[in-house]
């Protein structure tokens, strides 16, 4: 079985989930029941990835999102033979 993962989120949400973690800290001393919400956040978006699993040996292909250790938004595809795969970046 090969796996590829990758960010879920990118770029400025990504940079926003460790602002979210930095404010965890600042939030235990200022607000400390404010904090949670922020650990949640961070926890969220820096953990948030994007997963694609390809078995050769039963003929499958997942992709799926990768959000605090569960699965969501699973696709399954069934393939007799595999010969070659294109991807392209979206915008």
């Amino acid at each position: 079985m090969t796996h590829v993962s990758k960010n879920y989120f990118e770029g400025p949400v990504y940079a926003l989930g460790w602002v979210f973690a930095f404010l965890v800290v600042i939030m235990l001393f200022a607000n400390w029941m404010v904090s949670p919400i922020f650990v949640l956040l961070s926890i969220l978006v820096l953990t948030a990835r994007y997963k694609l699993e390809i078995d050769l040996q039963n003929g499958v292909i997942l992709d799926y999102l990768h959000i605090l250790g569960l699965k969501a938004q699973v696709e399954k595809f069934k393939f007799n033979n595999l010969e070659y795969i294109y991807i392209t970046k979206s915008s």
